[in-house]
């Protein structure tokens, strides 16, 4: 079998449970500036002038870690690093882990979830052939005995693909407290504290508070970057405004009451409501596809109705 079958095969039967990266991207034409407070801080210019280091000199802090509260834009964020950093000609290469439970029944992630996941990425190549490292281990699961592989199989080829790369890796992962449990996060962070020291590898991820990355890192390798919901009320706030008003053109073939002509209370009322009692940016999005997702008049109306609604106990309640 070619090098180039195996790759398709590879990706396709390994690939990470719900990473849904290529989902999560920003508006690049309404929302150009968004979380921009995160690459004018002074933990990302220092976590990314070491990355960007040719030499090694100076102190090199390898990790960035993204905390804060539930809605503060941390996703937001960590896409709008991914962006960023996807640079072209860059001297380090991105592969990157969005983990997208937010329900009690979906699936989590466990620590083979996210390396199966990393794997697969970093040993594509560019001709879509696979390494080597990776080749075998599928062949074990397809050939012979067929043995599932172990996570201690992935984290071994993990490491040797990163310590045999010709350049940087950054590895990525969003939202680390949507893990199946701690142990997810210390099975992959502890088992990389010593091997960092030799190893291209930087690390950028994001949590909620109480997943305490600092207690599996290296203190000397880690930026902490604080969200909190002051730095992004701002931005949530034009985010709402921006949305609201790209509707706009979308809705002139309905009687929508948010749009009517000299009729802007309704509107403004929503926009107000939305910033003060939308939890974050997702749930503000949420609403607004209320007013976006119609295919009828009628279908429009009942869910302006159920809107209002719930805008309307949450303004009094």
């Amino acid at each position: 079998m070619s090098s180039e079958a195996v790759g398709a095969i590879f990706t396709n039967k390994l690939g990470g449970l719900g990473d849904d990266a290529r989902q999560l991207k920003l508006e690049r034409e309404r929302h150009e500036d968004c979380a921009a407070w995160l690459t004018h801080g002074s933990e990302w210019q220092e976590w990314s002038t070491s990355l960007k280091s040719v030499d090694g000199s100076g102190p090199l802090k390898q990790a960035l870690w993204i905390r804060g509260s539930l809605g503060t834009g941390k996703t937001t964020a960590m896409c709008r690093a991914r962006e960023v950093l996807h640079l072209p000609f860059a001297q380090f290469r991105v592969v990157s882990y969005f983990c997208t439970a937010s329900g009690a029944n979906e699936a989590r992630p466990k620590e083979e979830t996210i390396l199966r996941s990393l794997v697969q990425k970093l040993s594509l190549k560019p001709d879509l052939s696979v390494d080597k490292l990776a080749q075998k281990l599928h062949q074990r699961t397809t050939e012979g005995l067929q043995q599932p592989p172990t996570v201690s199989n992935w984290r071994k080829v993990f490491e040797e693909l990163v310590s045999k790369a010709d350049q940087k890796i950054v590895v990525l992962i969003d939202a680390l407290d949507e893990c199946d449990s701690p142990r997810t996060l210390e099975g992959f962070s502890k088992e990389y504290e010593t091997p960092w020291k030799d190893m291209p590898f930087f690390f950028l991820c994001s949590s909620r508070y109480y997943i305490q990355v600092e207690t599996y890192l290296p203190g000397n390798t880690l930026h902490i970057f604080e969200v909190t919901p002051k730095l992004t009320e701002r931005e949530i706030g034009n985010y709402i405004d921006t949305e609201v008003e790209y509707r706009r053109n979308k809705m002139l073939s309905h009687d929508s009451i948010f749009y009517e002509t000299r009729q802007e209370t309704p509107l403004q009322d929503m926009k107000d409501a939305l910033k003060r009692k939308a939890n974050g940016i997702r749930d503000a999005t949420k609403l607004l596809e209320d007013i976006n997702n119609v295919s009828s008049k009628s279908e429009e109306m009942d869910k302006l109705a159920g809107l209002y609604e719930r805008l309307w106990d949450s303004n009094c309640f």
